[in-house]
Parts: structure tokens; C-alpha cells; sequence
């Protein structure tokens, strides 16, 4: 398959969240690794010891396109503190008080950034423009324990494109707006590893995932979803994905 031109039946698009929201599939592979298949119910005895993730804690006061009141219930995450995106941190919609208390009761950490979601979100490949910029806030004590936990050897996981973008920007200095585009052969200095929905084609967060896992196993797990009939976009499945 193509990958930023594939196509995307119209009924593997999630018109409702999944409930409960970690019964939702859950693909996980890595660049060099089989593709496994499980739910997000599951994901603290997929993750190690040293596995820290990162959410990003900011809400929608806008939704792009038609919605309805269901909408305005769905589409936010339990971390929502700061109304500012256009759009929700989606890969968070999975996540639950229950989930959480699990994860960290297995030893996991969990950390908080903010960026606020912009145009960028839904930006077409095509039209060759690059992603605006966006503000975000990591706090100075947030980035210190995110590279002395590195540091020590553990790993830290996004959740979420955006926060990728907010981690690997404040790691290079940048402060209040990032301008960052991720694409292929990206060096990441600081994230080690993304949970993510599945995207649209043509979209601009598909070159930030071939980040992640190149071209080749990017289609792999694309083709893989379609053919097993995983549920695609905001209110849809995810995949996590280690480096």
C-alpha cells in the first residue's frame, strides 16, 4: 500500500468512542519486531519498568467540523486542565482513572505537559506548507526529571503526537512556540516511544509517525489495521510504538 494515499473506508472511521474507552484495540510493534494485537486495557503488562509516559493536558474549546452534544462529552480527555486547542489530544481518549491507577500501581510514571493544538492537526501533505506553530509549556522540572530518567535508562513514551512535538522541542531549547516539523530521519534525543490514533491519509502526522518506524513497517501496520478492521481516526483504535 501507499501509505499517505491509502484508502479509508468510510466505515472504519469511529463515529463514538469505544466504552469503555480501554476496550479500544491496541496494535503494538516497533521498527524491527512482529506486529502484536491486544486492547489498551492491557497496556500496563505491555510496558516495563522503566516505561514513563507523558500526556498532554490541554482541552478543546473548539471542535473542527459538525458535531453534536455527544461531542462535546467524547471529545475530551480526563486530563483536560487549560481549554485552548482546536482539536483534543486524541491518543488520550484511551485512557481512563481507572487505566491510570493501574499503571502507575504496576510502577509506572506519568508526567504532564501542555500544547495547545492547532491547524496543524488536520494539515495536508499536499499542500507543501508546514505545520504552524503552536504554543506549549514544559516546565524546567518536568524536562530535568524526563532526562535524568532517561539517563538512568528508562524510556520515555508520548502519548500523543503533540506531545511528541512539545518534548522534542523543549529538549532543544525552544520555549513557548514551537515551530518543530518532524518528519523522516528525525533524531529524537528524548521521546523513545509514541502511542498514537490511526491517521488520515495525506496528513501531516504521518510523516512524524514514519519517524518512528520508517516507510516500510508504517504501511505494514497500516495494512495490518485495515485488514483486521481496526477503527481509525480521533474517536478510533491506537497503536504503540517503541525505538
Amino acid at each position: 500500500m501507499k501509505i499517505f494515499t491509502y484508502e479509508l473506508p468510510t466505515e472504519f472511521i469511529a463515529q463514538r468512542p469505544i466504552q469503555p474507552p480501554e476496550a479500544a484495540k491496541l496494535l503494538i510493534t516497533c521498527p524491527d519486531a512482529e506486529i502484536e494485537e491486544t486492547t489498551f486495557a492491557s497496556l500496563p503488562q505491555h510496558l516495563g519498568s522503566g516505561d514513563l509516559l507523558v500526556f498532554n493536558d490541554t482541552a478543546p474549546n473548539i471542535r473542527q467540523g459538525s458535531g453534536d452534544y455527544q461531542d462535546k462529552i467524547d471529545d475530551q480527555t480526563i486530563f483536560a486542565k487549560k481549554a485552548a486547542s482546536v482539536a483534543v489530544p486524541t491518543a488520550s481518549l484511551h485512557f481512563t482513572p481507572e487505566l491510570i491507577s493501574q499503571l502507575r500501581a504496576s510502577g509506572k510514571q506519568v508526567e504532564f505537559v501542555t500544547l495547545q493544538v492547532g491547524s496543524s492537526s488536520s494539515l495536508c501533505i499536499e499542500s507543501r506548507q508546514k505545520p504552524s506553530s503552536e504554543q506549549f509549556e514544559v516546565s524546567q522540572e518536568t524536562l530535568n526529571r524526563l532526562r535524568r530518567w532517561k539517563e538512568a535508562g528508562g524510556r520515555v513514551i508520548a502519548v500523543g503526537t503533540t506531545v511528541v512535538r512539545a518534548l522534542e522541542s523543549a529538549v532543544r531549547g525552544m520555549s513557548g512556540q514551537t515551530n518543530l516539523f518532524i518528519t523522516p530521519r528525525f533524531r529524537f534525543e528524548l521521546v523513545g516511544g509514541l502511542i498514537t490514533n490511526f491517521h488520515e491519509p495525506q496528513t501531516t502526522h504521518l510523516l512524524l509517525v514514519e519517524a518512528f518506524l520508517g516507510r516500510k513497517r508504517l504501511e505494514e501496520v497500516y495494512q495490518y489495521a485495515l485488514q483486521n478492521r481496526f477503527r481509525f481516526l480521533s474517536y478510533g483504535d491506537g497503536m504503540l510504538i517503541t525505538i
